[in-house]
């Protein structure tokens, strides 16, 4: 579906277009780089292929790379690669490049990542979207795309990126990779696979529990920085494991692709209209061919700022907190994210003629983005069912582990060490008592209701980790939960009693409903209807 033009350098003499990207090609001076308020937006392509140049330069000769020809070509080739969506283009992967730029520069990305590895990650982030048919994987999956066939369903698009990147990096006057080792060029090779397959959606819930994962397992070292102004040294000994540095490269390049919405409001408006217009058209044509149409693709379920609210919930405002939370140096977006998100409950009250407090997602997660040395407001406190089965071993390699659990340390450690002692609390509806799961909300889609024509259903996929609940037995058979609704608030809903009883087990079809109006809870889970694990996303 996607444009197959890549570079046609290898036919012949670099054609002339191909041989100079400069300001002068341009037609006009280039905007500053180096600042939040960038909008590759007010770019055209030239400007757009000269500001990549200018961008990644520099990164090119610091790893090695000598040839003056070879980076031009390879950046009009990426260029060429991208279709003119709305929101999936050139504009859009230059915007991703500059944002991973920018954040590397605060890290400061020079003590984790080598040079090469730094280019890499650059490259993937300018070649991350090319070839983007401005569907999404689930639409491919749906119509059966030869893409989803080709690549058995599991990250389409972003393995189809990649094979992309690496069939122009092999033709030799776009060979930008070229200068390396052999060693080098396997290991960034893997490198830049990993970072682009987790730009899927799906994935980024796995990026986000395993960040949360490093700060929860190294809390005192993280929250003890507060300048804002790098990182140090006990930061770098925990973030320079194997594990954590291709964590770092996976939640730069994921990070950027979602930080539009943390820049300046009219940046961020900009691009969320054109998402939007990418978004409605992909629900028109599912309409057309009788699929499913989702919430977020359905102009006519959603008004542009609730439909926007709940994709800054969902994906943009945890993932974002969660790298505030390791690098201080990124709060400036936090905070940016959380005037926007102020600005969309305004909208919203517009929209719906009632008031922005009536949606309570807006104050959880401007809490989420200010109060940084707090737990995540997304979880849901459970309790584990008696007699939890025998634990399943889990593999080092699995992007869940980001690293690894330590014995927590004893109040004479404490002492000791000259840290603050804290004292675990027994107490079950203590926050700092037993470790409870981490459950976030993924997925949510309709689809028709078997028991009865012309009616639908809502359907919510949840993504659990925990230290103490697993998901499949021993036999490698499905755990299976129940959960429950709480009664207050939820109406007369088959999860809210009206005669005094106590609540009744409920499917997930009706903890979606209550879930998005701020309504649903999570209390025991018990023997009753499955809860599937997602899987960690896989190579190209």
């Amino acid at each position: 579906m996607g444009n197959t033009g890549g570079c046609n350098c290898s036919a012949g003499p670099t054609p002339p277009e191909r041989q100079r990207l400069d300001a002068d090609a341009s037609g006009a001076q280039l905007p500053s780089l180096d600042t939040w308020e960038f909008n590759a937006l007010d770019l055209n392509p030239e400007q757009l292929g000269v500001a990549s140049l200018v961008l990644l330069q520099a990164f090119f000769w610091g790893c090695g790379g000598a040839d003056p020809e070879v980076l031009p070509c390879f950046i009009c080739a990426i260029r060429d690669g991208y279709l003119p969506n709305p929101y999936h283009n050139f504009a859009h992967a230059v915007d991703v490049l500059q944002t991973v730029i920018r954040l590397g520069k605060f890290m400061p990305w020079e003590e984790l990542i080598s040079p090469a590895a730094r280019f890499a990650l650059l490259v993937a982030a300018l070649s991350h979207d090319i070839g983007h048919p401005g569907f999404s994987n689930v639409y491919l999956v749906d119509v059966r795309d030869e893409m989803a066939s080709r690549y058995n369903d599991v990250s389409p698009l972003e393995n189809m990126h990649c094979s992309r990147l690496f069939e122009i990096v092999q033709q030799s006057q776009c060979s930008v990779l070229a200068h390396l080792s052999r060693r080098e060029l396997a290991h960034v090779r893997k490198n830049i696979i990993d970072a682009i397959l987790h730009t899927d959606a799906a994935n980024h819930s796995y990026v986000t529990a395993a960040l949360e994962m490093v700060y929860r397992e190294n809390a005192g070292v993280f929250d003890a920085s507060k300048d804002g102004k790098g990182l140090t040294m006990e930061q770098v000994d925990i973030l320079s494991t194997d594990e954590n540095r291709a964590l770092v490269s996976r939640a730069m390049l994921a990070g950027a692709d979602v930080t539009n919405q943390a820049k300046p409001w009219s940046v961020a408006y900009a691009w969320a209209t054109l998402l939007r217009q990418e978004l409605t058209a992909q629900g028109d044509r599912e309409r057309q061919l009788g699929l499913a149409v989702l919430p977020m693709t359905d102009r006519n379920a959603l008004g542009f700022a609730e439909a926007h609210i709940g994709y800054l919930h969902t994906t943009v405002a945890p993932f974002l907190s969660a790298e505030a939370r390791l690098f201080h140096a990124w709060q400036e977006l936090t905070a940016t994210l959380a005037v926007n998100i102020r600005e969309w409950g305004t909208r919203l009250s517009k929209e719906t003629e009632v008031g922005q407090s009536c949606d309570s997602r807006i104050e959880l997660m401007c809490d989420m983005l200010t109060n940084l040395r707090t737990s995540p407001i997304e979880e849901k406190k459970v309790q584990a069912p008696p007699g939890p089965p025998d634990p399943v071993p889990v593999e080092e390699s699995s992007p869940l582990l980001a690293a690894k659990k330590e014995p927590r340390p004893s109040v004479d450690s404490q002492e000791e060490a000259g840290g603050p002692v804290t004292e675990p609390c027994s107490e079950p509806s203590c926050p700092e008592g037993p470790p409870q799961p981490f459950v976030r909300e993924i997925r949510r889609w309709r689809e028709a209701s078997a028991a009865s024509s012309g009616q639908q259903r809502e359907l919510v996929l949840l993504y659990v980790v925990s230290d103490d609940i697993v998901t499949q037995s021993p036999s490698g058979q499905p755990v299976l939960f129940r959960y429950t609704i709480q009664a207050e608030n939820s109406g007369t809903s088959p999860s809210s009693p009206t005669n005094g009883e106590a609540p009744q087990p409920t499917d997930l079809e009706h903890l979606s409903k209550a879930a998005s109006q701020g309504q649903a809870a999570l209390p025991a889970p018990m023997p009753g209807a499955a809860a599937t694990a997602a899987q960690p996303p896989t190579a190209a």
